[in-house]
Parts: structure tokens; C-alpha cells; sequence
């Protein structure tokens, strides 16, 4: 075994280390824009008082956000179109504001199974899209009662 053989397996195991999650963040990210309209989107946690930067996108009639460092495949929260709603929109507050880009927007939206709220920040533009999304839901189910 020569004098240098160990230092140079330590270095390339140790740039493995580092490129490697560098890559797959990349590869995972262009996996999901492949997919469908990708656009970047914070959500907060149950409590409301922190967020984590991810990234959303539209998948038949699902959105679906997923962590922005996450290293999964899966979506980590999928809300169904013919079952959420708008519920409303407001400018962040200053303690939100520094977890969050600038010019975002927080608008709730309300699903009907399970009774639950979500807490979503985007850039206006994202936020018009939403709303053209949700809009263009099909009739029924339990977003227009006494539609069938």
C-alpha cells in the first residue's frame, strides 16, 4: 500500500460525500419539473408558526408539495382539487417574512376529507395559477354542494 493511497481514497470518499447530495438534489428537481407545472411554494407547520421551503406542483387534479431539501420521491402533502378550497390570502407578518422569499404571498386553503387547513406561501403569480387551478376544478363532489 503506497503512502498516498489512503489519503486519496479519504478525499474521494469524502467528495462523494458532498457531490453526491449536491447531484441528487438536481437530478430531483428536474425529475419534478419533468412532471408538471413545478413552482416554488412554503408550507407551514400545524402550528402555524414555522416553514418549510419546498416546491409544489400540479398532477391531474392533485397539488402536491414536496420539501425543497428533501430527498424523497414522494410527496409529503397531496391535496385533492375537487377538495380543498380557498379560503383566504394575506402578506406574511414579520416573523414569517424571514423564513419566507420575498414578495410572497399566504393564502389558506381549506380541505373538505380530512377537515383540515394549510398554510401555503408563494409569489402572486403562483398564487393566480392556484386560483385558476382551484377554479377549474370539475362540478360535483364536495367543493359545489348540490352540483352533482
Amino acid at each position: 500500500m503506497g503512502e498516498w493511497e489512503l489519503p486519496v481514497e479519504i478525499g474521494l470518499v469524502a467528495l462523494l460525500v458532498v457531490v453526491a447530495p449536491l447531484v441528487w438534489l438536481f437530478v430531483r428537481r428536474r425529475w419534478l419539473t419533468g412532471k408538471g407545472g413545478l413552482f416554488d411554494c412554503s408550507l407551514a407547520n400545524q402550528q402555524g408558526n414555522r416553514w418549510s421551503l419546498g416546491l409544489a406542483r400540479y398532477e391531474g387534479n392533485m397539488l402536491q408539495w414536496y420539501p425543497a431539501l428533501g430527498v424523497g420521491l414522494r410527496p409529503r402533502l397531496s391535496l385533492d382539487r375537487t377538495r380543498t378550497t380557498y379560503q383566504s390570502r394575506r402578506d406574511p407578518e414579520v416573523s414569517e417574512a424571514i423564513q419566507l422569499f420575498s414578495r410572497d404571498v399566504i393564502v389558506t386553503l381549506r380541505t373538505s376529507t380530512p377537515d383540515a387547513s394549510h398554510q401555503l406561501a408563494m409569489t402572486q403569480a403562483s398564487l393566480t395559477g392556484l386560483l385558476s387551478w382551484l377554479e377549474a376544478a370539475p362540478p360535483g363532489g364536495d367543493r359545489y354542494p348540490g352540483v352533482d
